[in-house]
C-alpha cells in the first residue's frame, strides 16, 4: 500500500494549515511505499547481481524414492519478481530454505526439485549451487 504526501521530499506529511497557507510554495506529491521501504522498481538493475530471498519452503512427499513437490504456489508467487529483475537485465541469485535438515546430506530437504520446478515454470535453466560460496 502506498501513501501520497503533500509534504517535503522526506515523505513527512505536511500539516493542513501549512499546505493551505497563503503564499505557500506548492510541493509535488511524494509517493512512499509501505513504511517507506523501497521496492525492486526503485533500483537500476541493469548488469547488477540481485540477491532475492524467496520462500520456497514448499510441501513435498516421497514418490518412488524421489521428493515431489505437492504444491508449487510459493514458487509461482516469486516468478513476477524474478521475471521483472531478469527483464531489467539483472543477474539473479535466489536464496531459500527447505524444511529443517539435520545435515547437509539429508536429501529429503534438497532444493533440486524446487530448482527443477522453477526452471519448468519459467522455461529457463536454473543453476543450483551446493553452497553460498560457490563460483556458479
Amino acid at each position: 500500500m502506498s501513501k501520497t504526501f503533500s509534504g517535503p521530499a522526506t515523505g513527512a506529511p505536511a500539516s493542513e494549515s501549512a499546505a493551505t497557507a497563503e503564499g505557500a510554495t506548492p510541493v509535488a506529491p511524494v509517493t512512499v511505499g509501505l513504511r517507506g521501504i523501497k521496492t525492486i522498481e526503485d533500483f537500476d538493475l541493469k548488469e547488477k547481481r540481485v540477491f532475492i530471498r524467496v520462500d520456497f519452503n514448499v510441501p513435498m512427499e516421497s514418490k518412488n524414492g524421489e521428493q515431489v513437490i505437492t504444491d508449487d504456489t510459493r514458487i509461482r508467487a516469486a516468478i513476477p519478481t524474478i521475471t521483472y529483475a531478469m527483464e531489467k537485465g539483472a543477474k539473479i541469485v535466489l536464496a531459500s530454505h527447505l524444511g529443517r535438515p539435520e545435515s547437509r546430506e539429508d536429501m529429503q530437504y534438497s532444493m533440486e526439485p524446487v530448482a527443477a520446478r522453477l526452471g519448468e515454470l519459467m522455461k529457463i535453466d536454473v543453476i543450483l549451487v551446493d553452497d553460498a560460496t560457490s563460483d556458479a
